[in-house]
């Protein structure tokens, strides 16, 4: 059995066994720890130059007019790191996921539910089929929301999220129709390396790449949170339960940035080439807009998700450059950014466990406390902002260098600027953030319990551990990401 497939049932099966009438967090926890130890051998493993390995395929179904639709795996540079980051914020999440909770069952099978999708999502390599497995992982995170998430809208903004990322997903599955049906049905395949072989050779149409590239990129665009169209995300992160935001934002938020680089970017390159001065555009209203809404932020929650979704502007700009070090800077700062968004949400949970309060004006003093989870607090939020020696930091230092090097003149400057703005206002939000809750006088709010437990330091030293090696070795990931987007893209 190829690892890929067990990536995605040992989740599934964890959801049987649960049914079962087995303990409902040893079973998730289980599931979860398994999942990284298969994806942090096949890390060690991989030695292909950015070739795929760990292939598989199994016919699915048909769909008229498209052919045969199969379970086709692969992992190469670029996927493999996704993969990783999967494992790895999984098993913080369901670290921090609390021991007691009503509906214990339903709880722990809708985060192995969205495990499962995530995984099958960035494993697969047949156009439909990852569609599907996103969609998949999006149901459960809608139910986390609606029955277990925090205050008295959860419910309306469950479904307000459910809106946008249907509207994002139906305008996505026309642009991914509209890249098949531009093919001949003699050649027209979902298998996206016969459709990277094929388009590599003979284009399409450069009308037919503007419209699809222009779905493609609102569809996708809409599942990250490009502006305008990030108003969902904030607040549902907000009302998520930890566990459930620490997932959506580390992970499946990264799926949109995926698809783009799996998919829009080099099937479509001169659509993309088309509307990258819209995508410029978009990208630098989401540094300096949802920036400087960050900075008004009260709610050490709100802060957080403003401040996800502020960052998505970095690696918008990596793909608007299309250049080498930017693509590349792309998966690394994918990677460093699910793991430092996570790793302050899990913070954000703690904090809030224990005081019950989210406001920042009502902490303050918590890191006297405990100092544990102020010093790994601390690391998070430098990573966030870009401080030199943790993953952030490399991947946002090859998304300004391939750019600089990418861009036409006019927008290059403007572009630019309004990156080097963000790291100065996310430097001021985030530093803020951490003076009001975890220094200072203290607050009206009261600690109850003191130290941390050791499930939540694991917890905190999974992305915190994983940022420093990205710091200190982007390599680790650069190397087999930059092979392997060589052999995908034509440059």
């Amino acid at each position: 059995m190829t690892p890929l497939l067990m990536l995605v049932l040992i989740p599934l099966l964890g959801v049987v066994a649960i049914a079962l009438r087995a303990p409902a967090r040893s079973v998730a926890l289980a599931a979860s720890a398994l999942c990284l130890g298969v994806v942090s051998w096949m890390a060690c493993s991989y030695n292909a130059a950015g070739e795929f390995r760990w292939e598989w395929v199994q016919p699915w179904f048909q769909i008229p007019l498209l052919g045969s639709t199969a379970l086709r795996f692969g992992v190469d540079g670029v996927n493999l790191p996704l993969l990783v980051l999967t494992g790895m914020v999984s098993v913080s999440a369901l670290l921090v996921a609390p021991a007691k909770i009503e509906r214990e069952s339903e709880y722990y099978g809708c985060l192995l539910f969205v495990i499962a999708g995530a995984y099958g999502a960035f494993a697969s390599m047949d156009l439909m089929c990852m569609y599907i497995f996103h969609e998949f992982a999006l149901i459960p995170t809608f139910l986390l929301i609606g029955f277990w998430g925090n205050g008295y809208r959860r419910i309306s903004i469950s479904f307000q999220m459910a809106l946008y990322l249907l509207a994002g997903s139906i305008v996505l599955l026309l642009g991914m129709l509209g890249l098949l049906f531009s093919l001949p049905p003699e050649i027209r395949t979902t298998d996206l390396r016969v459709l990277q072989e094929v388009l590599s050779s003979y284009p399409l149409h450069p009308d037919s790449q503007g419209m699809i590239y222009f779905f493609l990129l609102i569809g996708f665009g809409i599942l990250v949170g490009l502006f305008p169209f990030h108003t969902w995300a904030p607040k549902s992160y907000s009302a998520a339960p930890t566990p459930a935001a620490m997932l959506h934002a580390g992970v499946l938020k990264k799926f949109g940035i995926y698809g783009l680089l799996r998919v829009a970017e080099p099937f479509c390159p001169v659509g993309a080439e088309e509307w990258n001065s819209l995508l410029l555009m978009l990208l630098i209203g989401n540094i300096l807009f949802v920036g400087w809404a960050a900075l008004s932020q009260k709610n050490f929650n709100d802060l957080l998700g403003y401040s996800s979704v502020m960052h998505m502007g970095y690696l918008f700009l990596g793909l608007a450059s299309g250049t080498p070090a930017a693509l590349t800077g792309v998966v690394l700062l994918s990677v460093a950014h699910g793991l430092s968004v996570s790793g302050l949400y899990a913070v954000q949970g703690m904090v809030a466990s224990r005081t019950g309060e989210v406001e920042m004006a009502s902490l303050g003093g918590v890191a006297k406390k405990i100092p544990v989870l102020g010093f790994l607090a601390v690391i998070l939020a430098m990573a966030s902002v870009g401080l030199p020696g943790l993953g952030n930091f490399a991947g946002e230092i090859l998304i300004f260098f391939g750019s600089w090097q990418g861009l036409s003149a006019g927008w290059q400057t403007g572009a630019m600027l309004a990156a080097l703005v963000g790291v100065v206002v996310s430097s001021v939000y985030m530093l803020r953030a951490v003076r009001a809750v975890f220094y200072g006088t203290e607050g009206k709010a009261r600690i109850e319990g003191v130290g941390l437990s050791l499930t939540e330091r694991v917890a905190l030293l999974i992305p915190v551990v994983g940022l420093l090696v990205l710091g200190f070795v982007p390599t680790l990931v650069t190397d087999d990401a930059a092979a392997s987007l060589s052999r995908w893209f034509v440059w």
